[in-house]
């Protein structure tokens, strides 16, 4: 996950690498983005475009309420935008599965309301990856 936060006037480079397989590359810093402005940004999956899934909302909105937040899915390219209606925190987030099949060796037991799902050290065979990162910044007021 990124977090872009400047004070002042700054100058640094939004492609900054943050060392994790799916990224989200600003086209430009978010820097003074105000309400009415466009997010643009590209989903990389090992540093290629890819066509991910995204939302975005402001921070204080739940992600999984789908009345509240914009999605879509990136172009070929990768790129997407996110239209910034409202002033504050906002999160963007990208997902991406990968098609890679292995066994995950549990490292913690799983319970939730009663119902054991697995245990640790269960062996426990997957047939997908998915990744998901996220970017959060600013947006002014008008």
């Amino acid at each position: 996950a990124k977090l872009i936060m400047t004070n002042g006037p700054v100058v640094c480079n939004p492609k900054m690498d943050a060392t994790m397989d799916l990224e989200i590359v600003p086209a430009a810093l978010p820097h003074g983005l105000r309400i009415g402005d466009v997010f643009r940004a590209v989903a990389h999956y090992k540093s290629k475009p890819v066509e991910a899934e995204y939302s975005a909302a402001q921070a204080s909105v739940n992600m999984h309420d789908s009345k509240a937040i914009q999605t879509g899915i990136a172009g070929r390219d990768g790129t997407f935008s996110v239209d910034l209606d409202k002033e504050g925190m906002w999160v963007v987030m990208v997902e991406y599965s990968v098609d890679e099949s292995g066994v995950w060796d549990a490292s913690h037991n799983l319970v939730y309301k009663g119902r054991t799902y697995y245990k640790k050290g269960e062996k426990l065979p997957y047939g997908l990856i998915k990744y998901r990162t996220t970017l959060t910044f600013h947006v002014g007021g008008k």
